[in-house]
């Protein structure tokens, strides 16, 4: 597994490419070729994890989000989120 954060996205790419992947998976919502079911909420008391997967068919990601707003009392941030992608990676190694 190798995660990478913000920091490692911009060293990877330039914004113009970052701009025309973000142009290009909007397109491919747009005819269909995506598939996004609902968003899952986990409610844990007053804490939720949020689940986000979709699919292009060749690539699957899911988006997990936790939720706990109790943290700001703590000085911890309220909403952690991360992404995971599985598929074909020959494709999106740098």
């Amino acid at each position: 597994m190798r995660i990478i954060n913000k920091q490692n996205i911009l060293d990877l790419f330039d914004y113009g490419e970052l701009v025309d992947e973000i142009i290009e998976a909007l397109k491919k919502m747009e005819e269909g070729r995506i598939t996004m079911p609902s968003r899952m909420h986990v409610d844990f008391a007053e804490n939720n994890l949020l689940l986000m997967p979709c699919s292009d068919g060749e690539y699957f990601a899911t988006k997990l989000v936790s939720v706990c707003p109790k943290n700001s009392t703590l000085g911890l941030p309220i909403i952690y989120g991360s992404v995971f992608l599985n598929g074909n990676y020959r494709q999106v190694r740098r």
